[in-house]
């Protein structure tokens, strides 16, 4: 995560940075442990191990009062109190507002994951539906923050674009020690036993809890599945509060993945060697599949799946499931073992997550933009492969945006945001997955205050995140003011400072543009997070204005895929060979099933047009070649041949054909015909 000490703290947020200073200094003086007396009332029934903050509360504590969380919140000097509820007139109407589960309502998230059914949209909770009526990317003031109630108002829209399961970031108050942006990450949990009390509506009667599941039963009206993320790590705060948890070096020192000062690591074991696990950590994480049971949640998305061993995910998987049998979880994990070049984090291990009960996984599609056509099919065919190594149903996460990544719109505007569209439609063994701007062609970049720190521009390229944002603009036709860039970049205007670049009206719109990234003293070297989906701030400032992705993508999911739901879950996979592709960009795939055949070509190349022909075994030049997705773009032109489609694809132009070739699978190489182990 990025390490921002730039941040322009505003009043109410000045007093918590302060608290939590002190905490720090407190810990650097020796004076970080506090009596217990101070930091949780002691009774005859409950007593306290000054040792640390013990953690036992049960589903009756309704999380929001947990005593770890006061404790925490205590210690830190944390002002998490929501705004205050409205007051009742009578001492018979103080009995707190419960939200029953809807009646009749059953689970079957696993099942969808195993039948590559689910339709996933992730969110951030608190920033999702909330309303900065000023325009400045905060919320403050008399502004509505995200709220579960709020939420849904946005549902039907989710629903309109075929979104069937949500993908709830935590909702976990952030810690405060360390913390980042205007309101600390999501990632980094003061308690995972506790929602956040801002996400309370200080307008409802009900607490945050109950508001929680009034949120999730109106998703579950809907059809909506709803997915909680839980945490890798913990925070600062946590991690001082619970030693029984902690992972620390041969030295003694905490462990962290480098580059994410804001959070420590579990220790999953009590004896490694022996690989004996850590009792406290699981109680932890079942009291965690607890409160989703409360709740009402479907499942889960384990946050940094290997940073806990197979062992560990074996025994949550069963506990959940021994509760609610669909209990879905997917886990975030990939399939190269370079994934993880952080130190103290192991490499990526799929296999053995899906062997341990998690029901998908995520795909690599992410960096999509970064392969050429033979990495795409690679990919594709060796995870096929994978499949027959487990058990039936095992799916994968078609995940060409997630939180942690470049926006699409980054990677060649809304045609290939089109494009992964199209082909996330006819992907075998995968559920589609898109984030919160996807469908309306954000950038996902919300600045942290959009400060520049004293740079010239060409210290600003010292910076991974800047300089490859500016090589893209470069090779980007359609970026307006690339002449202009040029001319910046290869003249000496490039040694002025950003600030009083910014003021030139000749590089103004540049500047604008690229301040929409943050930008601190620190996170030349951290820079993890910079240009994503913010998950450290109060709110979020959209900057999309292309509705026609969501509208393209709720066509295709609520019409092709479910017309053809068969034979893309069920059905082969063929990589078609493409002739005349020097640069291979194009992607040439079939579906087929019971004679059925969908054919999809995309051209991967977002600034050329690319003619070739695709072998297709069997088709006549009689053919009737209809695209069966919505047009965009520039658009594409294409004939019929006998045993071939001769196409001339337009910059990221994405087609699927309906075509008549009952005997494709037995006119191809078998190498080249992948089943689905359904």
């Amino acid at each position: 995560m990025i390490i921002n000490s730039n941040i322009n703290y505003t009043s109410p947020l000045k007093s918590n940075f302060k608290a939590s200073l002190l905490a720090q200094m407190m810990q650097k003086s020796g004076g970080s442990q506090v009596a217990a007396s101070a930091v949780m009332p002691q009774t005859d029934k409950q007593p306290v191990n000054v040792a640390y903050i013990p953690v036992s509360t049960p589903v009756a504590d309704k999380y929001t009062k947990s005593s770890l969380l006061a404790a925490l919140m205590e210690k830190t000097g944390a002002t998490h109190t929501p705004a205050a509820k409205p007051q009742v007139e009578s001492a018979a109407a103080v009995a707190p507002v419960k939200t029953e589960k809807l009646e009749g309502y059953k689970n079957n998230l696993r099942s969808m994951f195993q039948n590559n059914q689910a339709v996933i949209y992730a969110m951030i909770p608190r920033t999702f539906n909330a309303k900065d009526t000023d325009g400045n990317g905060l919320i403050e003031g008399n502004e509505e923050p995200g709220y579960f109630t709020n939420m849904v108002d946005r549902l039907d829209e989710l629903k309109s674009y075929g979104i069937n399961t949500l993908h709830w970031l935590p909702i976990n108050p952030p810690g405060k020690i360390a913390a980042k942006g205007s309101a600390g990450s999501v990632y980094a949990p003061l308690d995972y036993l506790s929602i956040d009390p801002k996400l309370d509506d200080p307008k409802d009667p009900r607490d945050v809890f109950e508001e929680a599941k009034y949120a999730i039963n109106e998703c579950h009206k809907r059809g909506i599945k709803v997915m909680l993320d839980l945490p890798s790590c913990m925070s600062v705060d946590l991690y001082d509060a619970r030693p029984d948890l902690r992972a620390t070096d041969a030295e003694g020192k905490p462990k962290t993945p480098e580059g994410w000062e804001d959070i420590r690591m579990f220790n999953p074991w009590q004896d490694a060697d022996k690989r004996t696990l850590n009792p406290a950590l699981l109680d932890y994480h079942k009291k965690f599949i607890d409160m989703c049971i409360d709740l009402g949640i479907d499942g889960i998305r384990a946050d940094v799946g290997r940073a806990k061993p197979p062992e560990f995910w074996d025994i949550i998987t069963s506990y959940a499931r021994s509760k609610d049998p669909e209990f879905g979880f997917l886990a975030e994990c990939y399939t190269y073992e370079d994934a993880s070049p952080m130190k103290n984090m192991p490499a990526d291990r799929p296999e053995e997550a899906l062997d341990a009960g998690f029901d998908t996984y995520y795909g690599q599609y992410h960096i999509f933009h970064m392969w050429k056509a033979k990495d795409f099919h690679k990919f594709v065919e060796d995870n096929l492969k994978m499949s027959y190594n487990h058990q039936k149903g095992k799916g994968l996460i078609g995940s060409f945006a997630t939180h942690d990544d470049k926006s699409p719109m980054s990677n060649g505007g809304p045609d290939y945001c089109m494009m992964t569209n199209v082909i996330q439609t006819t992907l075998p063994m995968t559920n589609p997955y898109i984030v919160t701007g996807y469908e309306s062609g954000d950038r996902y970049i919300y600045p942290y205050g959009k400060k520049f720190v004293d740079r010239t521009f060409n210290q600003l390229l010292e910076n991974p995140v800047y300089k490859d944002t500016v090589n893209s603009l470069l090779h980007t036709s359609k970026f307006e003011d690339r002449d202009k860039l040029k001319k910046l970049i290869s003249g000496n205007d490039a040694n002025r400072k950003v600030e009083d670049l910014a003021k030139d009206p000749e590089y103004h719109s540049i500047i604008d543009f690229l301040s929409d990234f943050p930008l601190t003293k620190d996170n030349i070297k951290h820079y993890v997070h910079s240009e994503f989906v913010d998950i450290f701030n109060e709110s979020r400032k959209p900057g999309g204005n292309h509705p026609e992705i969501g509208q393209h993508f709720g066509y295709l999911m609520n019409c092709v895929r479910p017309k053809y739901g068969d034979l893309i879950t069920k059905g082969n996979y063929i990589e078609l060979k493409v002739d005349g592709d020097k640069l291979d960009e194009v992607i040439a795939y079939a579906r087929c099933k019971d004679g059925k055949t969908l054919i999809t070509i995309a051209n991967h190349d977002v600034n050329l047009r690319h003619k070739v022909k695709v072998e297709v075994p069997t088709l006549k030049a009689t053919q009737e070649l209809k695209d069966i997705a919505p047009k965009y773009g520039t658009g594409s032109s294409w004939e019929a041949e006998n045993n071939a489609i001769e196409i001339d694809l337009g910059p990221a132009q994405a087609h699927i054909f309906e075509v008549d070739t009952p005997y494709l699978t037995e006119s191809v190489k078998p190498d080249k015909v992948f089943q689905q182990n359904v």
